[in-house]
């Protein structure tokens, strides 16, 4: 073997240790972006699904059907609604409302974060989010309802139902609210994970 034979062999060896030395960089590059990317996209989903389970236990706060010294601490009946609404009935209204303002930076966050996760996973899996804010609309709209004078007896009985679920005797489903509630969460929980297998 000639030297100019050897150093043809040196170039061809040292030029496929660079191609492999490419090739392996670029694969760890991609590697590590999918691993950052999965980090990303799972972190998204825990803070989402830790919201989720938050403003569910906060709902059930709403709804509890007892009222404490503290719910009514700063109670004034409006005297605009004094034709309208029943007094004793706007305690509660009134309580559910002081405690929604308690929660309100858990609803928050929650409707903040479907925007990245809009973002992040399209609109499809934001359903759930959809149907969240509805309940807390339809646990509110009824908690106002409630108070109002007028009310047909079955008004106020579905009224209650929402409400107070499973606290009101009269409701023989048991509280379909609250499994409302819960199916939404646990449907984003089932998707998130269905996300992070892919």
């Amino acid at each position: 073997m000639t030297d100019e034979q050897i150093k043809l062999i040196l170039e061809i060896i040292s030029t496929f240790a660079i191609v492999a030395a490419s090739i392996t960089a670029i694969y760890g590059i991609n590697a590590w972006k999918r691993e950052y990317r999965f980090k990303r996209n799972s972190e998204l989903l825990e803070e989402a699904l830790v919201l989720f389970y938050q403003a569910e236990h906060a709902i059930a706060y709403l709804r509890n059907s007892f009222i404490f010294s503290n719910d009514l601490q700063d109670f004034e009946f409006p005297s605009e609604l004094e034709g309208e609404y029943s007094k004793e009935k706007y305690k509660y209204t009134h309580t559910i409302r002081n405690r929604f303002g308690e929660k309100q930076d858990v609803f928050s966050k929650l409707y903040s974060i479907e925007l990245r996760f809009r973002a992040r996973f399209g609109t499809e899996p934001t359903k759930a989010f959809n149907d969240m804010r509805g309940k807390v609309k339809e646990l509110l709209f009824a908690a106002d309802r409630y108070s109002m004078k007028g009310l047909s007896k079955d008004e106020i009985i579905e009224v209650q139902k929402i409400i107070w679920g499973g606290f009101y005797k009269k409701s023989k489903e048991g509280d379909v609210f609250g499994n409302e509630v819960s199916k939404i969460v646990g449907g984003f929980d089932k998707m998130c994970r269905k996300i992070i297998e892919r």
